[in-house]
């Protein structure tokens, strides 16, 4: 190839190289940002119950072992009744500078059921052996909170669909397709858990205390890009 072939060459591919550069990108879509969201009643499936036992005596020593016999017990009685598990949880012991001074040690029996009944007699009949209820409250199981939250999130979608039908239209537009969709749920939680009022040593089973299941919210929250294109 001759030079000046060759410059007409190179000179060809540095004006389509500048014309490249030069033609402007396409213009990009319209787009709407949108979000939504649904709520689910969720219906509580397990009771849960956290009792206290308190061992009060004037060395260390003789209050833990107080508690600890005390929650034997407690275990004891819980393992007889099938469809509750126990935990325990939370153990202390800590010196009151009253006078005279003393030691308490307590420790925490959590105990969770689906028969309601059955696991509020057994409260009663725990606390007939000294310890303390802190805590009786119905939840919705982690598997009944995933099904509950997966119907959330669906509703969510179908509210985002509809908020981005709606609003294209109102723009004269259509929608061409989402982008970048983010989902987030959680379970709103219900208060009205007993609080603790002190020790009270009982020889038999007090009657069971009440505790009345009540629907909880479970809340999705979704958003997205919406990609608008021409109305047909």
């Amino acid at each position: 190839m001759s030079v000046r072939l060759f410059l007409r060459a190179l000179a060809g591919c540095v004006l389509a190289t500048q014309a490249r550069a030069e033609t402007p990108p396409p213009p990009r879509p319209p787009m709407l940002h949108l979000s939504a969201s649904a709520t689910i009643r969720a219906a509580p499936d397990e009771l849960v119950a956290d009792l206290t036992g308190l061992g009060i005596a004037a060395d260390a020593v003789a209050a833990q072992r107080r508690v600890n016999e005390m929650m034997q017990r407690a275990l004891q009685v819980a393992r007889t009744v099938p469809g509750v598990s126990t935990v325990f949880r939370d153990y202390s012991a800590t010196l009151t500078e009253d006078h005279p001074p003393h030691w308490t040690a307590q420790q925490t029996l959590e105990l969770r059921g689906r028969d309601g009944d059955t696991l509020l007699e057994l409260v009663g009949r725990l606390q007939g052996l000294g310890l303390v209820i802190g805590g009786l409250t119905w939840q919705v199981s982690p598997e009944h909170a995933a099904t509950a939250r997966q119907e959330a999130v669906i509703a969510a979608l179908r509210t985002l669909r509809q908020n981005a039908a709606a609003d294209a239209e109102a723009l004269g537009l259509a929608v061409d397709g989402l982008q970048d969709v983010r989902v987030g749920s959680g379970l709103m939680p219900l208060a009205g858990r007993v609080q603790p009022r002190g020790m009270v040593a009982m020889a038999a089973a007090m009657p069971p205390p009440n505790a009345t299941p009540e629907a909880q919210d479970v809340t999705a929250e979704v958003n997205g890009d919406v990609v608008l294109k021409p109305a047909p």
